[in-house]
């Protein structure tokens, strides 16, 4: 008899386990937002990625608002790089291999098209609403991507107190 109980609560879990696994046939509910990318459907091997910009800059009590703006052009804007075939089985642990390779121009940079509804974007607004602000996206083959790029046109600043914005330097223009 005990043994009886014991075999039925186990098939009792199992069944309850096999039923919550199971897919539903409810259709999920699906967050929409203002700044999400349309969902295009893609070919086998391709797969979305998106950028999406956030940040908690430093506190300084005289800064008002920071302004980036991102270069949007086919040869410079945000790029992703493609890691080679023999890149992609590599662990974690082969980094150093990893950057020789890149340094070497394996691979394949490419580039993300960018939204213009945020660029430019207004960096401590992010930081205050606690959001992230799509910049841009695009279709690209699925893989192992192991470096992102952004050439930054200008980056404005804007202190309490002044019109007019003063205009950082980066010294390379990359991020």
């Amino acid at each position: 008899m005990k043994k009886c109980l014991v075999v039925m609560t186990i098939l009792a879990l199992v069944a309850v386990l096999a039923v919550g696994c199971t897919g539903t046939t409810s259709p999920m509910p699906t967050p929409t937002s203002p700044t999400s990318a349309p969902a295009p459907t893609l070919p086998a091997g391709m797969g979305t990625l998106e950028v999406r910009v956030t940040d908690a800059p430093p506190e300084y009590g005289t800064i008002e608002e920071i302004w980036i703006t991102v270069v949007n052009s086919e040869e410079e804007g945000i790029a992703v790089h493609k890691a080679v075939a023999e890149q992609e089985q590599l662990g974690e642990g082969d980094q150093n291999q990893v950057q020789n390779q890149v340094q070497q121009g394996e691979g394949e940079w490419i580039t993300i098209p960018i939204t213009e509804d945020n660029n430019p974007f207004e960096l401590l607004e992010l930081k205050e609403e606690g959001v992230d602000a799509l910049l841009g996206w695009g279709a690209v083959p699925a893989g192992k991507y192991t470096q992102i790029r952004m050439t930054i046109e200008k980056v404005e600043i804007y202190f309490e107190g002044e019109d007019e914005p003063v205009e950082a330097k980066l010294p390379s223009g990359k991020l």
